[in-house]
Formats: structure tokens, sequence, C-alpha cells
């Protein structure tokens, strides 16, 4: 079995960074409308969107961290449907044994590059995302 290096604050440090982005561009526009100070507006927004973004990923990270200590999603086979070419099946196991199979389209599968023995999360609507990035698991920066 794999030995997985996870970070446990993966979504906190993306929300940050996205919040952050549409926060300039949303206090830019607010700025320049409402203060006629450009400069004011993206720091305002910025900030917004910073904290945000920092609350949305604390709360994407809690529920993935629960969900791994609870079941720990790993993948144990995966094969393309027979019946769709545009669909994979895939078997995952929690930690108890209890094994389910979730299909993923072929797009999913080319962006998250999933592999036999990778952790997964399962989402509110039962789609499967990587708990860690491949240049994470690869030991890349």
């Amino acid at each position: 079995m794999k030995k997985h290096q996870i970070d446990p604050h993966k979504y906190q440090t993306l929300g940050m960074s996205m919040g952050m982005c549409l926060g300039i561009s949303i206090g830019m526009t607010i700025g320049f409308t409402v203060f006629d100070q450009g400069l004011l507006g993206m720091v305002l927004g910025l900030s917004l969107g910073m904290v945000l973004g920092i609350a949305w990923g604390m709360d994407k990270d809690k529920k993935v961290n629960a969900q791994l200590q609870d079941k720990g999603y790993t993948i144990l086979a995966i094969t393309p449907k027979t019946d769709a070419q545009d669909e994979y099946a895939v078997t995952i196991s929690d930690k108890n044994g209890q094994k389910q199979l979730v299909l993923v389209s072929k797009g999913d599968m080319e962006v998250e590059q999933f592999e036999i023995g990778d952790l997964v999360y399962l989402d509110e609507d039962g789609d499967m995302e990587q708990v860690m990035d491949k240049d994470e698991k690869n030991g890349k920066p």
C-alpha cells in the first residue's frame, strides 16, 4: 500500500488564492464606481476575498479530512465501461473493506489522473476527487 503525505490545508490555500483574485477584481470595480478610488476598493476587495476564500477552504478541508479519518477511500480497480465509451467504472474501498463502484467520466479521469492505490474523496454529489495532486504525490512542490 502506498504511503501518502496529505496537506490538511489544501483547499484553504486554494480558497485564499481564488478569493484574493476575485476580491481584487470586484473591489476595483466597486472602488472606482462608489469611492472613485480604485486603490481603496482593491484593498477592501483583497481583504474580503481572502477571508471568504479561507472560510470556504477551511470548510471543505474539514469535510475532506473527516471523510479520510472515517472512511479513507482507496482505489482498487479502474475499468472502462463496455456500454459507454466515455465512462470508467472505478472500484473503491474504505478502511473497513466495504467496496463501492463509482462512475467517472473520461474528462474527469484525464484531469484527476486516478491510479490504483490513490486516496480519494467523495463529494456531496458522489463524485470522486483526488485527495492530493500528482506533483505532491511524487514529492514535487
